[in-house]
């Protein structure tokens, strides 16, 4: 209980100590933590904790925006309760496992690395609510931001050519012909998968779908591949955030790819192996001398020792430096294709 007041002292003090206006401190108390919540609503932030965590959440919206998307996994930003200078990433919840995986990503609150947008202070109009929810999914490439079909040309293009085509699929020579036909309609325009056999995999998406119509098969290739257009841009947008992320840019790539190869381990359920390289992740983004092939092997021993790097992890950045991957890597790409 003596450490429930101390942690509440302190979060009234900072929160008074952030307001630079004195009638915003009287306005905000006045009010009813259902009603703070509701600032944070609006917003799309994380509404847990007691009425003073939840004041200076809504107090620091106010006077700097409200947290953006984690420019590592895209998860939610949130404060925790007793640490107000440090934006941490939540995680993100992977469908595909079923289960929220964590994030290292940390930043000072007042860091211009810290996402930060607009904030609502009142309720937002159903466009505003639509905006918001666009620009969420288009920086996470979910929903209609993943495909743009209507305002994707070259989507439009082919479900266009595939609302032409006549399938034959009763005969197995009708059934190769609409393989490939599909395969050369969509090649180099959407991201077939080049370690494996385009005309089958997408032979046997016909053959699941084998009653719709061509046009409809043409957009469960969209939704299942994407495009590779599309693909280019979310890698480079997020090359660019993770970048932006690290102390030193030129460490993004080899985060990047540890974060890949984590996200295998989880899938998993080897949740051992998938930590070791979130730690890894943890202290590679903070780290300020570039990793390369030349050094990677000292942050695994004597004084140049990083937390989170051994032997093996240090190995891996060693190779990755050499070759832009390494052999667990594409090891745990193939068992997942």
């Amino acid at each position: 209980e003596k450490g429930q007041n101390e942690r509440r002292q302190r979060v009234s003090k900072y929160a008074r100590s952030v307001q630079k206006v004195p009638q915003k401190d009287k306005k905000y108390h006045k009010k009813n933590l259902p009603e703070l919540k509701d600032y944070l609503r609006w917003n799309n932030q994380i509404m847990a904790g007691t009425k003073d965590f939840v004041l200076f959440k809504v107090i620091d919206g106010e006077l700097h925006g409200r947290l953006g998307l984690c420019p590592l996994c895209q998860g939610d930003l949130k404060f925790n309760d007793g640490d107000y200078d440090t934006v941490h990433c939540r995680g993100r919840y992977d469908e595909d496992i079923g289960q929220l995986v964590k994030c290292p990503y940390s930043v000072p609150r007042l860091d211009d690395k810290c996402p930060r947008k607009h904030f609502y202070l009142e309720e937002p109009t159903e466009e505003e609510k639509e905006e918001m929810k666009k620009e969420r999914e288009e920086e996470r490439g979910e929903g209609e931001g993943a495909t743009k079909y209507a305002n994707n040309p070259i989507a439009k293009e082919l479900l266009d050519k595939a609302d032409s085509m006549k399938l034959d699929l009763e005969s197995n020579e009708g059934k190769k012909k609409a393989a490939l036909d599909f395969v050369e309609l969509v090649d180099g325009k959407v991201d077939l998968p080049t370690n494996r056999n385009a005309k089958m995999e997408i032979g046997r998406l016909i053959m699941s779908i084998q009653d719709k119509s061509p046009k409809e098969i043409m957009m469960a290739i969209f939704e299942k591949y994407g495009f590779a257009e599309v693909k280019e841009e979310k890698a480079a947008a997020k090359e660019a955030a993770a970048e932006a992320a690290c102390a030193n840019p030129k460490n993004a790539p080899l985060i990047m790819a540890f974060q890949e190869c984590a996200k295998y381990y989880f899938k998993e359920s080897n949740r051992n192996a998938a930590s070791s390289y979130m730690k890894a992740i943890a202290t590679l983004t903070d780290l300020e001398e570039e990793v390369t092939a030349e050094n990677a092997m000292s942050f695994s021993k004597g004084k140049t020792k990083l937390p989170g790097i051994g032997k093996g992890t240090a190995e891996k950045m060693k190779e990755f430096c050499e070759r832009g991957t390494f052999e667990k890597l594409e090891e745990k790409r193939a068992a997942h294709a």
